[in-house]
């Protein structure tokens, strides 16, 4: 099992470390500063997912599907570039 989580973690390509220092709640116009301290992010891709952790401890994430929509699966007849 400890040899399956070590697999996957090799899928997942580094793409940055980050800090988040300002957090803002947005209601209509107005915008409200909410107090924070800084968090530090690592980001990590296997080019469909995206990875998300607190920095020191990556086996505690949060994972989003990256989702398209532009129609790059839809397929044309030649007669349709003309």
């Amino acid at each position: 099992m400890a040899l399956a989580a070590v697999v996957s973690a090799a899928e997942y390509k580094h793409v940055g470390d980050f800090l988040l220092q300002a957090h803002f709640k947005l209601t209509g116009q107005q915008v409200t500063p909410i107090p924070m301290k800084p968090i530090a992010f690592r980001v990590f891709t296997d080019g469909v997912h995206i990875r998300v952790a607190a920095e020191g401890d990556d086996e505690s994430h949060t994972t989003f599907e990256i989702y398209r929509s532009d129609g790059i699966g839809r397929q044309r007849t030649p007669a349709a570039f003309a």
